[in-house]
């Protein structure tokens, strides 16, 4: 296949399975889980693309387990913790913010944590442009992430608790993120 439909196919594919995830939540799988076989299996080096996306799908669940553990983000529709859930330092699936003395991480659902290999399938494609310009890619990373999460709470998976400071949080993370996972990439290209 030649160049310019891997990079419109990429596209596409992280598009659509980011907004099944998003607006469906977990039936949204059965859309994001063939784009990232698909991934895989055009990939010249297919051990190496899954290293890539095993690796960002961690570094993603650390991200957005600290936010969640945080209290600053916000799954909706999820039980809160008095609902009989645990509510040790490792939460699962809830969605209230623990107590000062227990705040830590929160374990992302599925459909969550799928939109970080999702992304992890463009840096060595349709972002792979953004490769050596660390700058540019941090200052579209703190905007472009961020606007991805204000998606997230304009079509109701997610809430910003602390709006501020969220925001704050989110865009310089995402100056960061950005950059750094754009290094792993080009190393497990």
């Amino acid at each position: 296949m030649k160049r310019p439909t891997l990079l419109i196919i990429n596209v596409l594919g992280f598009q659509l399975g980011w907004i099944a995830c998003v607006t469906l939540r977990s039936p949204g799988l059965l859309v994001a889980l063939p784009v990232l076989a698909w991934f895989v299996w055009q990939a010249p080096r297919p051990a190496r693309a899954v290293g890539l996306l095993l690796a960002c799908t961690s570094i993603g669940l650390l991200a957005d387990g600290l936010m969640l553990g945080s209290g600053l983000l916000r799954l909706v529709g999820l039980p809160s913790c008095g609902d009989g859930l645990p509510a040790d330092w490792l939460h699962l699936a809830c969605s209230a913010p623990p107590p000062p003395w227990r705040a830590g991480l929160l374990l992302a659902p599925a459909w969550m944590a799928v939109l970080w290999p999702l992304l992890g399938s463009t840096l060595n494609q349709s972002m792979a442009w953004l490769q050596g310009r660390w700058w540019l890619a941090a200052v579209l990373g703190g905007v472009g992430g961020l606007a991805s999460y204000e998606a997230g709470v304009r079509l109701g998976a997610i809430e910003m608790v602390d709006v501020a400071a969220c925001r704050w949080l989110l865009g310089l993370g995402w100056a960061v993120l950005m950059p750094a996972l754009l290094a792993l990439a080009r190393r497990w290209r």
